[in-house]
């Protein structure tokens, strides 16, 4: 698990953002079925096939946008616990031929 907290600029929360950001235009960019000399049920699977590709991305995005929000709602709570409990209260580091002292209860 990173010790990082998550912010805006968080890797992860970049990534997800890229993902809905390359969905979106891909979806804008897919072609319109030109039936000119085309068999009619061949322009029918070829409009299904991308209706349902436009489906795929819009998905895509949506839950890019999901993912992006989720990972910044929990930086935000790092950042908030952090300060609540002022940083790292776990066991101390333990270095090898030195008294580790009393132990702390939390």
């Amino acid at each position: 698990m990173s010790s990082t907290v998550a912010t805006t600029g968080d890797p992860i929360v970049q990534v997800h953002r890229g993902v809905a950001a390359s969905a979106r235009a891909e979806m804008a960019g897919l072609p319109t079925v030109e039936s000119a000399g085309m068999r009619p049920g061949h322009v029918a699977i070829l409009e299904a096939a991308l209706g349902e590709t436009r489906k795929a991305l819009e998905e895509l995005g949506r839950v890019a946008d999901v993912g992006a929000a989720g990972a910044e709602g929990l930086g935000d709570q790092d950042s908030e616990n952090a300060g609540k409990f002022g940083g790292w209260d776990g066991p101390e580091v333990q270095r090898r031929g030195e008294p580790t002292g009393e132990p702390r209860v939390v």
